[in-house]
């Protein structure tokens, strides 16, 4: 379907032979084809169709085929088209882009790409209410019909072929009961054998920030762990004690992502100023970088760069001026001086001397050209 604005004629895109497609209005549309067709195109609505154009993976300048655009239908701003097929499987998506969510920041484009790649396999039936209705290469139904049609529903239909997953760096060889128990008792467990709750956090947001590095190592982050107005339900209230707060106030705090059932982890994040966007916290990504004048950890982004805690504060001395930035305790620093940044572990150097405790604090320095001390 596709519409034009009130004050001319609207009119539909025709539907086109499989495996091609329809474009229409600037959208890709994947449609079937009527049974009842004989040529690349259904010429049963004269009055309001647009020419129809085809596409194939291989052909993506092939021209109109078929009749010219008809008339269309007077004073209309609005056309609905109803088929009547027999079909248990998508035939058409449809996603829509709030305009005022997109952005044009070169860093917040792999994320923007994610999505909208997310929203086009779930139109094209990977969901968990479509797995059901999936048929092998003759069209025979893979999951077992009832009478009426409809398969069942609280089965497990397919076993996933691994091997073509992503590497998931997130709770990789965390155990058994990383998975099937809760962050509640991953977090218990880690507090009672004094170690990191790590991929989890139990840092209050602060004025200054206290930043770490998220769980894979490849952006700055912060802990998202953050007061409700509410109270949360039973099942996701998760400490019995944290720095700082009153016992009674526990059941408001919890992690700032639903879908992660409020449990807190290192999460990256924005910078914004005045409400504008700046930059990302994504080690990789160099238009991150920070200004020369503003990068107080000497600091270096890039596709071969990574997150390292850092052990103190530092100040930029310039001149007789020393500048400080309140947020820190982890920043991005190349890969390449991974291994030297954690013999150093950040220690101070100080400007036109050989002052640092470890000689190789003063190649660090020269490596990424600013000038660093502890406060």
């Amino acid at each position: 379907m596709a519409a034009e604005p009130g004050g001319g004629r609207a009119g539909i895109s025709r539907r086109c032979r499989p495996p091609l497609a329809a474009f229409a209005a600037g959208l890709l549309l994947l449609l079937p084809l009527p049974p009842s067709a004989s040529s690349s195109c259904d010429h049963r609505v004269p009055s309001g169709e647009q020419q129809c154009r085809v596409y194939n993976d291989s052909d993506w300048h092939r021209k109109p085929t078929g009749s010219p655009d008809q008339e269309g239908i007077r004073d209309a701003d609005f056309v609905l088209y109803v088929s009547a097929l027999t079909t248990d499987r998508p035939i058409a998506g449809y996603a829509n882009l709030c305009p005022n969510m997109i952005s044009t920041q070169a860093q917040e484009f792999v994320g923007m790409l994610s999505t909208v790649k997310h929203e086009i396999i779930h139109a094209l039936g990977f969901s968990a209410g479509l797995f059901a209705f999936y048929r092998d290469d003759d069209g025979k139904p893979l999951t077992p019909r009832y009478a009426d049609g409809l398969p069942p529903f609280n089965e497990r239909w397919y076993k996933a072929n691994y091997s073509m997953a992503e590497k998931l760096d997130w709770g990789r060889n965390k155990g058994c009961d990383f998975v099937m128990k809760s962050c509640k008792f991953w977090i218990d467990q880690k507090r009672q054998k004094k170690q990191l709750i790590s991929p989890y956090c139990d840092t209050l947001r602060s004025n200054p920030l206290q930043l770490t590095c998220r769980q894979d190592q490849r952006a700055v982050a912060v802990c998202n762990l953050q007061k409700f107005p509410k109270q949360l339900p039973q099942e996701y209230q998760y400490f019995d004690n944290l720095n700082g707060v009153p016992a009674e106030e526990l059941p408001y705090y919890g992690g700032s992502v639903e879908i992660a059932d409020y449990c807190p982890f290192s999460q990256e994040f924005s910078w914004h100023l005045s409400g504008e966007f700046q930059r990302s916290s994504d080690c990789r990504i160099i238009e991150n970088q920070p200004d020369p004048t503003k990068n107080y950890g000497a600091e270096k982004y890039g596709p071969n760069s990574v997150c390292l805690i850092q052990k103190s504060a530092f100040v930029m001395e310039q001149c007789r001026r020393k500048l400080s930035y309140p947020d820190w305790g982890s920043g991005c620093y190349q890969e390449t001086l991974m291994t030297l940044l954690r013999q150093v572990s950040l220690k101070s150097v100080s400007r036109g001397s050989n002052t640092s405790q470890d000689s190789n604090a003063l190649k660090m320095y020269k490596l990424n050209g600013e000038t660093l001390s502890d406060k």
